[in-house]
């Protein structure tokens, strides 16, 4: 792949011809140099490893200008009103059928992410995203289960059912978000977290009734997990790594993946429709791609890696099944797929979910 580099210095020559045509050589890289020398990258807030950013300048003398964003709402309506303002997004993997759905992203070249062939085969062809055309599945996975107070719940609960279980009521929450928040009404309901068929969505329509009677309440990640180590939660829907960075090796607090199956999401690379350096936005993703850059992030934030970099990953967080969850775990995560206008009946359910119980 083509690399912007920082200029260098030349010698004066004599010859009159040359020096015209260095002339303009030089004030053509220096141009190239000045609309590539800064790069916009958006990303969820206190996720990324800055240090990997830092190394990427050095590289290349292309400065990245991080931008956050706490809420996928949030990151749409920026990117909806100033796609320009950004060049490279990370966004989750039901985020991307919207960018694509109202052309905010572009089409990919990945010939131009020769680092592309180390992302693990099982994550290149992804539902939300069939053969890979608008977004690298090259950052971090994640699932989505429950963590549990242990002095409240018993440690071998292992079903989405607990949160319908009234000795519980006014003691759950579950992510302020549509398809998140719609895991454990589809799965306890035993249907798939893509169903589009009507009478599956009338039965979750029903168990989503009877657990916002069951006192259910919302939050992010963090908020939630932060109040079943309080105690003020005992049951609570949280992704994998946030357990690992904010629980550590508290005992009493337990991570679970449910039996009927969870979701398995990814965060992804895509490149914004606004943009003007599109060779720039290539190399980003390209770095972070990189097994060793790749390692770097999993081990700062606790999650797994979608990249082939076990072998620069510490064998204690290799070993810890809940970031590295076993196969047989795994086989029975899903991943979200495009809803179409299905989406309008989940959004439905989860505001019906979100209402105060009659």
């Amino acid at each position: 792949m083509q690399q912007y580099v920082r200029q260098k210095g030349r010698r004066m020559k004599k010859v009159f011809c040359l020096g015209i045509l260095l002339f303009f050589c030089s004030a053509i890289s220096y141009a190239a140099a000045d609309k590539a020398g800064k790069i916009v990258l958006y990303n969820w807030k206190d996720y990324t490893d800055k240090s990997i950013l830092d190394d990427f300048e050095k590289e290349t003398g292309i400065k990245v200008i991080l931008e956050e964003y706490e809420t996928k709402d949030m990151m749409l309506s920026e990117v909806q009103s100033e796609p320009e303002k950004f060049d490279v997004l990370i966004a989750s993997d039901s985020t991307v059928s919207f960018l694509k759905q109202f052309r905010l992203i572009s089409e990919l070249d990945l010939s131009k992410i020769p680092n592309y062939k180390f992302i693990k085969k099982e994550f290149r062809n992804s539902p939300f995203d069939p053969g890979g055309k608008y977004a690298v599945t090259g950052y971090l996975l994640g699932t989505l289960g429950l963590a549990i107070n242990t002095n409240f719940v018993p440690a071998d609960s292992d079903s989405w059912a607990m949160l319908w279980d009234k000795q519980y009521k006014g003691k759950i929450a579950l992510l302020d978000d549509t398809r998140e928040a719609m895991t454990p009404v589809l799965k306890y309901s035993n249907f798939s977290l893509n169903t589009k068929d009507s009478q599956e969505l009338g039965i979750a329509k029903q168990n989503a009734l009877l657990l916002r009677n069951n006192g259910v309440q919302f939050g992010d990640t963090l908020e939630n997990l932060e109040k079943v180590m309080s105690g003020e939660l005992w049951i609570a829907q949280v992704y994998n790594g946030d357990v690992i960075y904010l629980a550590g090796d508290r005992k009493d607090i337990k991570y679970v993946l449910p039996k009927e199956g969870y979701s398995l999401s990814v965060d992804n690379f895509v490149i914004s429709s606004g943009t003007e350096k599109m060779a720039a936005a290539y190399q980003l993703i390209n770095y972070f791609l990189e097994p060793r850059n790749a390692a770097r992030s999993s081990v700062a934030f606790s999650y797994p890696s979608a990249v082939e970099a076990e072998a620069f990953i510490d064998k204690r967080l290799l070993d810890n099944p809940v970031v590295y969850p076993s196969r047989e775990v795994l086989q029975r995560g899903e991943f979200f797929a495009d809803l179409g206008e299905t989406e309008n009946e989940y959004i439905k359910i989860f505001n019906l979910l979100k209402q105060k119980e009659q």
